[in-house]
Protein backbone atom coordinates (compact mmCIF):
# COMPACT_ATOMS: atom_id res chain seq x y z
CA UNK A 1 0.00 0.00 0.00
CA UNK A 2 2.86 2.42 0.78
CA UNK A 3 4.19 1.60 -2.89
CA UNK A 4 1.14 2.90 -4.33
CA UNK A 5 0.48 5.73 -2.09
CA UNK A 6 4.36 6.96 -2.96
CA UNK A 7 3.37 6.76 -7.04
CA UNK A 8 0.62 8.66 -6.45
CA UNK A 9 2.44 11.36 -4.75
CA UNK A 10 4.94 11.04 -7.49
CA UNK A 11 2.82 11.51 -10.18
CA UNK A 12 0.76 14.46 -8.56
CA UNK A 13 4.50 16.09 -8.65
CA UNK A 14 4.97 15.38 -12.20
CA UNK A 15 6.49 18.45 -14.50
CA UNK A 16 3.65 20.03 -16.03
CA UNK A 17 5.73 21.32 -19.05
CA UNK A 18 6.84 17.48 -19.91
CA UNK A 19 3.03 16.23 -19.93
CA UNK A 20 2.08 18.99 -21.79
CA UNK A 21 4.21 18.00 -24.86
CA UNK A 22 1.68 15.54 -25.27
CA UNK A 23 -1.29 17.31 -24.50
CA UNK A 24 -2.82 19.48 -22.30
CA UNK A 25 -2.16 20.08 -18.68
CA UNK A 26 -4.39 21.30 -16.01
CA UNK A 27 -3.65 22.26 -12.26
CA UNK A 28 -5.78 23.37 -9.90
CA UNK A 29 -6.78 24.48 -6.27
CA UNK A 30 -9.50 24.08 -4.48
CA UNK A 31 -11.34 24.98 -1.38
CA UNK A 32 -14.84 23.72 0.06
CA UNK A 33 -16.92 22.24 2.66
CA UNK A 34 -17.48 18.74 3.51
CA UNK A 35 -20.38 16.75 4.33
CA UNK A 36 -19.57 13.70 6.13
CA UNK A 37 -22.93 10.61 6.50
CA UNK A 38 -21.59 9.15 9.86
CA UNK A 39 -22.95 8.83 13.10
CA UNK A 40 -22.20 6.74 16.18
CA UNK A 41 -24.02 5.53 20.04
CA UNK A 42 -21.54 4.39 22.57
CA UNK A 43 -22.69 2.95 26.05
CA UNK A 44 -20.95 4.19 29.28
CA UNK A 45 -21.89 2.06 32.42
CA UNK A 46 -19.58 2.95 35.31
CA UNK A 47 -22.14 1.22 37.29
CA UNK A 48 -20.58 -2.47 37.49
CA UNK A 49 -17.08 -0.44 39.19
CA UNK A 50 -18.82 2.30 41.26
CA UNK A 51 -21.03 -0.24 42.79
CA UNK A 52 -18.18 -2.33 44.64
CA UNK A 53 -15.77 0.23 44.94
CA UNK A 54 -18.41 2.79 47.06
CA UNK A 55 -20.49 1.04 48.65
CA UNK A 56 -23.55 2.62 48.46
CA UNK A 57 -23.79 3.65 45.61
CA UNK A 58 -25.26 2.37 42.19
CA UNK A 59 -25.33 4.64 38.95
CA UNK A 60 -27.51 3.24 36.17
CA UNK A 61 -27.20 4.26 32.52
CA UNK A 62 -30.39 7.01 31.31
CA UNK A 63 -28.62 8.26 27.89
CA UNK A 64 -25.99 6.95 25.53
CA UNK A 65 -22.74 9.19 24.89
CA UNK A 66 -23.86 9.82 21.22
CA UNK A 67 -21.33 11.46 18.01
CA UNK A 68 -22.64 12.75 15.25
CA UNK A 69 -20.26 13.92 12.02
CA UNK A 70 -20.54 17.53 11.06
CA UNK A 71 -18.69 18.71 7.88
CA UNK A 72 -15.87 21.52 7.87
CA UNK A 73 -13.38 22.98 5.33
CA UNK A 74 -11.79 20.84 2.90
CA UNK A 75 -8.70 21.93 0.88
CA UNK A 76 -7.06 20.19 -1.93
CA UNK A 77 -5.49 20.43 -5.43
CA UNK A 78 -5.00 18.42 -8.13
CA UNK A 79 -3.27 17.45 -12.00
CA UNK A 80 -4.89 16.55 -15.32
CA UNK A 81 -3.72 15.79 -18.10
CA UNK A 82 -5.80 15.55 -21.47
CA UNK A 83 -3.69 13.38 -24.12
CA UNK A 84 -6.68 13.61 -26.11
CA UNK A 85 -9.37 16.85 -26.14
CA UNK A 86 -11.73 15.12 -24.19
CA UNK A 87 -10.31 12.50 -22.08
CA UNK A 88 -7.67 12.33 -19.63
CA UNK A 89 -6.30 11.48 -16.26
CA UNK A 90 -6.32 13.01 -12.93
CA UNK A 91 -4.15 13.13 -10.10
CA UNK A 92 -5.73 15.13 -7.05
CA UNK A 93 -5.36 14.97 -3.26
CA UNK A 94 -7.90 16.26 -1.17
CA UNK A 95 -7.82 17.56 3.04
CA UNK A 96 -11.45 16.98 4.78
CA UNK A 97 -12.04 18.34 8.36
CA UNK A 98 -13.87 16.17 9.89
CA UNK A 99 -15.70 17.43 13.22
CA UNK A 100 -17.92 15.45 15.30
CA UNK A 101 -20.39 17.16 17.77
CA UNK A 102 -21.04 15.00 21.04
CA UNK A 103 -24.22 14.60 22.85
CA UNK A 104 -23.57 14.12 26.23
CA UNK A 105 -23.88 10.51 28.41
CA UNK A 106 -26.21 11.05 31.57
CA UNK A 107 -26.06 8.86 34.39
CA UNK A 108 -28.45 8.07 37.31
CA UNK A 109 -26.62 8.11 40.62
CA UNK A 110 -28.57 7.09 43.94
CA UNK A 111 -26.44 7.32 47.29
CA UNK A 112 -27.54 5.05 50.04
CA UNK A 113 -25.37 6.33 53.23
CA UNK A 114 -27.48 4.60 56.26
CA UNK A 115 -30.95 3.33 57.07
CA UNK A 116 -31.51 6.77 59.13
CA UNK A 117 -29.91 9.00 56.22
CA UNK A 118 -32.23 10.26 53.49
CA UNK A 119 -31.57 8.68 50.03
CA UNK A 120 -29.51 10.56 47.64
CA UNK A 121 -30.52 10.43 43.95
CA UNK A 122 -29.52 12.61 41.28
CA UNK A 123 -29.08 12.50 37.08
CA UNK A 124 -25.78 13.04 36.23
CA UNK A 125 -24.59 14.81 33.07
CA UNK A 126 -21.03 13.37 32.02
CA UNK A 127 -19.71 16.23 29.08
CA UNK A 128 -17.24 14.89 26.55
CA UNK A 129 -15.82 16.32 23.41
CA UNK A 130 -14.25 14.61 20.13
CA UNK A 131 -11.71 15.17 17.64
CA UNK A 132 -11.36 13.40 14.40
CA UNK A 133 -7.85 14.09 12.35
CA UNK A 134 -8.18 15.19 9.05
CA UNK A 135 -8.92 12.61 6.48
CA UNK A 136 -6.56 13.04 3.31
CA UNK A 137 -7.25 10.78 0.25
CA UNK A 138 -4.95 10.36 -2.08
CA UNK A 139 -6.80 9.93 -6.05
CA UNK A 140 -6.04 8.28 -9.18
CA UNK A 141 -8.89 8.89 -11.67
CA UNK A 142 -10.21 8.76 -15.66
CA UNK A 143 -11.70 12.30 -16.64
CA UNK A 144 -13.45 14.00 -19.54
CA UNK A 145 -14.20 17.12 -20.46
CA UNK A 146 -16.71 19.56 -23.48
CA UNK A 147 -15.17 21.64 -25.23
CA UNK A 148 -15.50 25.78 -25.73
CA UNK A 149 -14.66 28.24 -23.39
CA UNK A 150 -17.26 27.20 -20.83
CA UNK A 151 -16.59 23.87 -19.89
CA UNK A 152 -17.75 20.86 -18.08
CA UNK A 153 -16.09 17.99 -16.70
CA UNK A 154 -16.47 14.78 -14.71
CA UNK A 155 -14.43 12.18 -13.14
CA UNK A 156 -14.16 9.04 -11.18
CA UNK A 157 -11.35 6.31 -9.96
CA UNK A 158 -9.47 5.06 -7.20
CA UNK A 159 -8.79 6.67 -3.55
CA UNK A 160 -6.52 5.96 -1.28
CA UNK A 161 -6.69 7.03 2.93
CA UNK A 162 -3.20 7.60 4.82
CA UNK A 163 -4.49 7.48 7.66
CA UNK A 164 -7.83 8.08 10.22
CA UNK A 165 -8.14 8.40 13.75
CA UNK A 166 -10.42 10.29 16.17
CA UNK A 167 -9.69 10.70 20.03
CA UNK A 168 -12.82 11.29 22.88
CA UNK A 169 -12.09 13.06 26.31
CA UNK A 170 -14.79 12.81 28.45
CA UNK A 171 -14.58 13.73 32.66
CA UNK A 172 -17.10 12.72 35.11
CA UNK A 173 -16.76 14.12 38.63
CA UNK A 174 -20.11 13.80 40.62
CA UNK A 175 -19.72 16.85 42.44
CA UNK A 176 -23.97 17.18 42.43
CA UNK A 177 -25.55 15.34 45.42
CA UNK A 178 -25.13 17.05 48.36
CA UNK A 179 -25.41 15.80 52.22
CA UNK A 180 -26.14 18.44 54.42
CA UNK A 181 -24.87 21.16 52.22
CA UNK A 182 -21.55 19.57 51.74
CA UNK A 183 -20.27 18.33 47.89
CA UNK A 184 -20.21 14.46 47.61
CA UNK A 185 -17.34 13.64 45.00
CA UNK A 186 -18.15 10.24 44.18
CA UNK A 187 -15.20 9.67 41.43
CA UNK A 188 -13.71 11.56 38.88
CA UNK A 189 -12.59 10.02 35.42
CA UNK A 190 -9.99 11.93 32.90
CA UNK A 191 -9.57 9.97 29.60
CA UNK A 192 -8.75 10.01 25.97
CA UNK A 193 -9.55 7.44 23.74
CA UNK A 194 -7.66 6.82 20.46
CA UNK A 195 -8.93 5.28 17.47
CA UNK A 196 -6.88 4.00 15.01
CA UNK A 197 -7.62 1.64 12.22
CA UNK A 198 -5.29 -1.51 11.44
CA UNK A 199 -4.94 -4.40 9.09
CA UNK A 200 -7.99 -3.46 6.38
CA UNK A 201 -7.89 -2.21 3.26
CA UNK A 202 -7.44 1.86 2.74
CA UNK A 203 -8.86 2.00 -0.69
CA UNK A 204 -12.08 3.26 -1.57
CA UNK A 205 -13.43 5.07 -4.60
CA UNK A 206 -14.21 8.70 -5.62
CA UNK A 207 -16.80 10.45 -8.40
CA UNK A 208 -18.11 13.50 -9.09
CA UNK A 209 -17.98 16.73 -12.00
CA UNK A 210 -18.55 19.98 -12.46
CA UNK A 211 -17.48 23.25 -14.87
CA UNK A 212 -15.09 25.68 -15.76
CA UNK A 213 -15.80 29.50 -16.79
CA UNK A 214 -12.72 31.35 -18.60
CA UNK A 215 -10.97 34.36 -16.73
CA UNK A 216 -7.95 34.72 -18.65
CA UNK A 217 -6.87 33.03 -21.17
CA UNK A 218 -5.27 30.50 -19.44
CA UNK A 219 -6.97 30.93 -16.12
CA UNK A 220 -10.49 29.59 -15.43
CA UNK A 221 -12.92 29.23 -12.10
CA UNK A 222 -13.67 25.56 -11.43
CA UNK A 223 -16.60 24.75 -9.01
CA UNK A 224 -16.80 20.50 -8.24
CA UNK A 225 -19.23 18.71 -6.24
CA UNK A 226 -17.41 14.85 -5.22
CA UNK A 227 -18.46 11.66 -3.39
CA UNK A 228 -15.90 9.74 -1.35
CA UNK A 229 -16.66 5.93 0.11
CA UNK A 230 -14.15 3.79 1.86
CA UNK A 231 -13.91 0.18 2.97
CA UNK A 232 -15.05 -0.72 6.12
CA UNK A 233 -12.43 0.51 8.80
CA UNK A 234 -12.33 -0.92 12.64
CA UNK A 235 -11.17 1.09 15.14
CA UNK A 236 -9.65 0.33 18.13
CA UNK A 237 -10.06 2.29 21.44
CA UNK A 238 -6.92 2.87 24.15
CA UNK A 239 -6.05 5.38 27.03
CA UNK A 240 -4.56 8.47 26.78
CA UNK A 241 -0.29 7.99 27.20
CA UNK A 242 1.20 9.62 30.13
CA UNK A 243 -1.76 10.18 32.28
CA UNK A 244 -1.64 9.49 35.32
CA UNK A 245 -4.94 8.03 37.17
CA UNK A 246 -5.48 6.91 40.24
CA UNK A 247 -6.73 3.30 41.31
CA UNK A 248 -10.29 3.33 41.28
CA UNK A 249 -9.92 5.67 38.09
CA UNK A 250 -7.57 2.66 36.28
CA UNK A 251 -9.92 0.62 37.11
CA UNK A 252 -13.10 2.98 35.56
CA UNK A 253 -10.45 3.32 32.22
CA UNK A 254 -10.83 -0.36 31.89
CA UNK A 255 -14.34 -0.37 32.48
CA UNK A 256 -14.85 2.40 29.76
CA UNK A 257 -12.51 0.75 27.57
CA UNK A 258 -14.41 -2.35 27.67
CA UNK A 259 -17.67 -1.08 27.61
CA UNK A 260 -16.58 0.96 23.94
CA UNK A 261 -15.02 -2.14 22.05
CA UNK A 262 -14.13 -1.84 18.61
CA UNK A 263 -16.30 0.60 16.38
CA UNK A 264 -16.85 -0.51 12.72
CA UNK A 265 -17.92 1.80 10.04
CA UNK A 266 -17.77 3.13 6.29
CA UNK A 267 -16.14 6.61 6.21
CA UNK A 268 -17.92 8.37 3.07
CA UNK A 269 -18.96 11.87 2.64
CA UNK A 270 -19.64 14.39 -0.03
CA UNK A 271 -17.85 17.71 -0.95
CA UNK A 272 -18.00 20.45 -2.76
CA UNK A 273 -15.39 23.06 -3.43
CA UNK A 274 -14.26 26.10 -5.59
CA UNK A 275 -10.93 27.16 -7.05
CA UNK A 276 -9.19 28.10 -9.61
CA UNK A 277 -7.39 26.29 -12.84
CA UNK A 278 -4.41 26.99 -15.05
CA UNK A 279 -4.14 25.39 -18.17
CA UNK A 280 -0.72 24.75 -19.96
Amino acid sequence: MSAMRNWIVALCLASPPGLAAAGDVEIAARAGQAFPFYQQSFRFDPGPLLLPALPGVSVDPVQDLRIDARGGLTVGGGLAWYPRDHFGVEWRVDSVDLKARAQEAVVHVRVDLAPLLPLIATDLSIPSTVQVDRPKPLSLNLRARTRGSFRAHASAGLSYLPSLGASIRSALQTTGPTFFGFPLQLARLAVRAEARPEGESRFGFNAGGGFQWPMLRRLSMEVDGRYFRFARQTLNWTGEPGLTLSPTEQLLLQQTLASLGPVRFTPTFFQVTGGLSLRF
